[in-house]
């Protein structure tokens, strides 16, 4: 035996089913406009941060980690890279043993291939903020890249001073940019630190 609705009992039914539906579309429609808003916000905030460390410092992390640029220079190349406000320029400089300069990069490049690695990693640890694989890659991966103009930068001072010819120059050079990177992770896994904890 069938129950018998009557049409106007089914109609408000229907009708209110269909309230219902409208107010949860509205409903969504809004969610929807005020993510889209959100997002347009947060695409049009500047994504500048500046590092103020001693030699190294990170000012804007849009897919690479720039190293070393001067302020509002984010875009240019590494022929445009500055250390203290002065160009370093990134052809060879004549006044440079090519001798010398070969021992210095390959001591650097040791320390970023052996070394390097296991400083961050202690670095995250002294700081109780890890990072994972892939960030830490990117990181090393961005400093590489930016080596070159920081032991010219330091052949250069070292030449002004009359020893850029000396054996021990090279040392010194290499402990310098060791120096300068370390340093900067330090300060780069601090700055990721802090504006964690402060969001």
């Amino acid at each position: 035996m069938n129950q018998y609705v009557p049409y106007p009992q089914n109609f408000q039914q229907m009708h209110g089913l269909l309230q219902n539906q409208h107010q949860t579309i509205e409903d969504l429609k809004k969610k929807l406009s005020q993510l889209q808003d959100d997002l347009a916000a947060l695409q049009q905030e500047p994504r500048t941060v500046e590092y103020n460390f001693d030699q190294l410092k990170i000012e804007r992390l849009e897919g690479t980690l720039n190293i070393g640029l001067s302020p509002g220079q984010s875009k240019g190349s590494l022929d445009d890279l500055s250390i203290d406000g002065n160009p370093v320029q990134s052809s060879s400089d004549p006044a440079v043993d090519p001798g010398l300069l070969q021992s210095v990069q390959n001591g650097v490049n040791q320390y970023m291939n052996n070394d390097a690695w296991n400083d961050l990693v202690q670095i995250e640890n002294n700081q109780q903020y890890p990072l994972d694989h892939p960030y830490r890659q990117f990181i090393m991966q961005d400093i590489q890249k930016q080596i070159e103009p920081r032991i010219r930068h330091y052949f250069k001072k070292y030449s002004s001073e009359g020893k850029g010819t000396d054996p021990e120059t090279a040392d010194h050079i290499i402990n310098h940019v060791k120096n300068d990177v370390f340093i900067g992770m330090e300060n780069f896994v601090s700055k990721l630190k802090q504006g964690s904890e402060s969001s």
